[in-house]
């Protein structure tokens, strides 16, 4: 039976399938793609290659190659759903993504991270002192030791930290991190969110000072 005309491809597919035979046997490598394959009572998609074999430079026999796309598919539409719902998340919550590698102390930031950190997209060079610099002189220590701790005891950690990416400004940042290993337990990677905590500390300053002032008015009260 012509390849064609076996009973895997639906009829409105054929004449398509004999295009693609008569490319491959003029010598032509030809990749395929169509969702108008039958199995039984189900049509699926497929994609695949079909390859010429030359005998003395004559195309002699072409070998077909075949794979179902469907659960393909299916896979690539949850991931991109799952992408797009964190992407959602993210801007939700205003959260900046990175990731560092261990090894080489090589950083991967999004756009958020980097203008968390002062930087306009693109200006950051993905180096461990550009990193460095703009981090607090006093907050430096608690930061290196928290996400140093969490690489040795292959953990997460989270620390919030103040960023000077310049004289005039000063910004509090959450940074949280998980480590992740290799298939021989080994740490190769962080990665984690940075948010921009500024409002909150403010709010809980201002309500430090509050409470501060109603215990000397509840002071005086009571000496009264």
């Amino acid at each position: 039976t012509p390849f064609c005309e076996t009973p895997w491809w639906e009829a409105g597919a054929r004449s398509e399938v004999r295009r693609w035979v008569e490319t491959a046997a003029n010598g032509e490598y030809v990749e395929y793609s169509t969702k108008r394959v039958q199995f039984g009572d189900r049509t699926q998609s497929v994609s695949g290659e079909l390859i010429p074999v030359t005998d003395d430079g004559a195309v002699s026999e072409l070998v077909v190659i075949a794979q179902d796309t469907a659960e393909h598919g299916r896979r690539e539409r949850a991931l991109a759903k799952t992408r797009e719902q964190l992407s959602l998340a993210l801007d939700a919550a205003d959260a900046a993504v990175w990731e560092m590698d261990i090894e080489t102390e090589e950083l991967y930031w999004d756009e958020r991270a980097q203008r968390l950190w002062g930087f306009e997209p693109g200006e950051f060079g993905g180096t461990f002192e550009e990193f460095a610099e703009p981090v607090h002189p006093e907050d430096w220590d608690r930061l290196e030791t928290a996400y140093q701790t969490a690489i040795e005891n292959r953990t997460s950690y989270s620390v919030q930290i103040r960023i000077c990416p310049d004289d005039e400004s000063m910004r509090w940042v959450e940074a949280a991190g998980q480590v992740t290993t290799d298939e021989d337990g080994k740490p190769r990677r962080l990665i984690g969110l940075s948010l921009d905590v500024t409002e909150q500390k403010a709010r809980e300053r201002r309500l430090d000072r509050q409470n501060d002032r109603l215990s000397e008015l509840a002071s005086v009260g009571s000496q009264d």
